[in-house]
C-alpha cells in the first residue's frame, strides 16, 4: 500500500469512526426512549445533558488534530491506519449491538 493510499485509508476510517460515534449516541437515545436501560455506567448520569455530545466530539476533534500532526511527518502511517481502523471496527460493532438490542429488546 502506498503512503498516499494509507493516508486516504486513515481519513476514510476516521470519518467512519465519526459517523459511527454519532449513530451510537443517536441509537442510545432511541433505545432509552423505547424503555431500554443505558448500560454504560459513565454515560447513565449525564445522558440527557449536553456532555455526551461534547465529550464524544471533543475526543474525535483531538484525534483529528493528532492525525493531522502525525500523518504528514510520515511517522508509522500503517500503525496509525491500524489504530483508526480498530477503533472504527469497534464502533461499528457497537452499532450492531445497538441494532440487535433495538430489534430484539
Amino acid at each position: 500500500m502506498s503512503p498516499q493510499q494509507t493516508l486516504r485509508g486513515i481519513w476514510r476510517w476516521y470519518w467512519a469512526l465519526l459517523v459511527a460515534n454519532a449513530l451510537d449516541l443517536l441509537l442510545t437515545y432511541v433505545a432509552v426512549q423505547r424503555g431500554l436501560q443505558e448500560t454504560n455506567r459513565v454515560l447513565q448520569p449525564i445522558l440527557f445533558t449536553p456532555w455526551p455530545i461534547v465529550l464524544k466530539f471533543s475526543a474525535l476533534g483531538i484525534l483529528a488534530v493528532g492525525l493531522l500532526y502525525v500523518t504528514p511527518t510520515g511517522r508509522r502511517p500503517f500503525r496509525v491506519l491500524r489504530m483508526v481502523r480498530v477503533a472504527g471496527v469497534f464502533y461499528l460493532s457497537v452499532l450492531l449491538f445497538h441494532l440487535l438490542g433495538l430489534a430484539f429488546g
